[in-house]
């Protein structure tokens, strides 16, 4: 059950289930929101997948919660804040300024949650260097639940006002911004997700290689014969996982009709999310919005539309070398 810290969360009927789940090639483990049932992911902005707190914890195991707008709470993350001496000077600062606040230590140990309500800067705000991220809505939180003290319920509209902006940089993360769009008008096709994940699998290109290329189903499974197509020799990686990132969006912006929020959506739902794509806003941004900057076409339930995604990285996904090196990013 939630503590009594948070247990104005339980007014919410917006939480979820989440494991850690190791990937190849990736150092840590991530928290991927799963049906603790079948075990398989899910959307955790998909309102079908949400319980009440009591239903979460029935399942055993870990438990989130997902903030959205019609919620009143806001959620501070601070990342690799426990040192050998204790809470770093930083993390300590942040608690100081939201006295009587809600905090707990997140799953790893290593972080803190705070969280309250008021009126803050909406959105996403976030400083990698520092470790922060500050949240208001669309973020799944994975519930540490651990050293849980003070109380959510706390209002601190005019601390937010002050202490935002001064531990964060004037620009926020534009990605909500920019990704908000539906799909294109010359779009037609399924409109919900499993549907379209299930006609992107069994489609031709999904099915079939075509020389230098991987298909859709290598890519959204992750497979491990990406190197073959993607090779990382410097990093000596299994591949380049930002050129597999590149490709399979350009598949996503073909079968959305470059709706940028669902291409978002559909990626952390396949085998080639990892921690960069959640915690580096601009990595998100740029490899959608270029992606989409490209794409000439889009699926159309019709058929009249015969070509599938844009190029990437110099090679066409039906194989045919473009003579155009287009990187999306460089991989860290």
């Amino acid at each position: 059950m939630l503590p009594k810290p948070l247990e104005a969360m339980g007014h919410f009927n917006q939480f979820i289930n989440w494991a850690l789940i190791a990937k190849e090639g990736q150092a840590k483990p991530t928290k991927v929101p799963v049906n603790a049932t079948t075990g398989r992911a899910i959307d955790p902005h998909n309102p079908t997948n949400w319980m009440t707190a009591d239903q979460a914890f029935a399942t055993g195991q870990p438990v989130g919660f997902v903030l959205t707008d019609d919620d009143p709470f806001w959620f501070l993350d601070i990342d690799n804040c426990a040192t050998p001496e204790g809470w770093s000077d930083l993390s300590r600062s942040l608690c100081a300024a939201f006295p009587g606040a809600a905090v707990e230590i997140s799953q790893s140990g290593q972080g803190l949650h705070i969280f309250g309500v008021g009126n803050g800067p909406a959105g996403h705000k976030s400083r990698t260097k520092t470790g922060l991220e500050f949240y208001t809505t669309k973020r799944f939180i994975a519930l540490g639940l651990q050293g849980v003290q003070g109380d959510i319920w706390t209002e601190w509209s005019a601390q937010l006002a002050d202490v935002i902006p001064r531990y964060f940089d004037k620009t926020t993360d534009a990605t909500e911004a920019i990704l908000s769009h539906g799909p294109r008008a010359d779009w037609s096709g399924p409109v919900d997700d499993d549907e379209l994940i299930r006609k992107m699998l069994h489609s031709k290109g999904a099915s079939a290689t075509f020389g230098n290329s991987a298909t859709f189903k290598q890519l959204w499974e992750a497979d491990r014969l990406l190197g073959q197509f993607y090779p990382d020799p410097e990093q000596g990686r299994q591949y380049d996982a930002s050129m597999a990132d590149g490709a399979l969006l350009s598949h996503l912006a073909f079968w959305t009709g470059c709706d940028a929020i669902r291409m978002d959506r559909l990626f952390r739902r396949s085998g080639l999310m990892r921690v960069k794509w959640e915690k580096r806003g601009d990595y998100r941004q740029r490899s959608i919005t270029g992606v989409v900057a490209r794409c000439k076409n889009v699926y159309q339930s019709n058929g009249m539309v015969k070509s599938e995604p844009a190029p990437i990285n110099g090679v066409a996904v039906n194989g045919t070398p473009t003579g155009t090196i287009l990187t999306v990013d460089e991989q860290i």
